[in-house]
């Protein structure tokens, strides 16, 4: 800011929205430090107790067993998956890491009501990450993960922390 006692005028669009100021109610995303509008969803679930094992060559879900942190308990740990109350558009990103490595390839896809919502990503690491913003409609919609390898792995999974496979998410708008 300049260095003067001159009031200053901001002029905004006339557009709908929401502006935030150093007086907005915000609070920051425990993994990532990423700025999170405080009063919708947001959630940090883990891989955390038991490993699963992926079939090589066989498209499985992801199973998440943990919460590190769910604000609006939106996450539904029995079926693995994110079903949100509010309509809006969410942010979601998850990291899938091998136990053991070897895999010569990995596919992951976000999964909207059951059907693929993205188009598959590969990777020749032993781990894979991916994010995505999707329109959940508050009601029936839900997201998931899938992911396939090469060969049979586990899923990395780490019993004191985060670290590890997680998935995480949040709502950037209602609508």
């Amino acid at each position: 800011a300049p260095n003067s006692n001159t009031d200053r005028t901001l002029v905004l669009p006339d557009e709908a929205g929401t502006v935030l100021t150093s007086a907005s109610d915000i609070s920051a995303s425990k993994l990532t430090g990423d700025v999170v509008p405080s009063g919708g969803a947001s959630f940090l679930v883990v891989a955390q107790l038991a490993a699963q094992s992926v079939t090589g060559g066989v498209e499985t879900k992801v199973v998440f067993d943990t919460a590190m942190f769910d604000v609006t308990s939106e996450f539904d740990l029995a079926n693995d998956y994110f079903k949100p109350t509010t309509a809006g558009y969410y942010w979601l990103s998850f990291t899938v890491l091998q136990a053991s490595g070897g895999a010569t390839y990995v596919r992951h896809k976000f999964y909207k009501n059951g059907s693929a919502y993205s188009q598959p990503l590969n990777s020749d690491d032993s781990w894979t990450q991916s994010s995505t913003l999707m329109y959940l409609n508050g009601t029936t919609d839900y997201a998931e993960i899938y992911l396939q390898w090469s060969n049979t792995q586990n899923i990395y999974n780490d019993a004191t922390e985060a670290r590890g496979t997680h998935l995480m998410g949040y709502l950037v708008r209602a609508s």
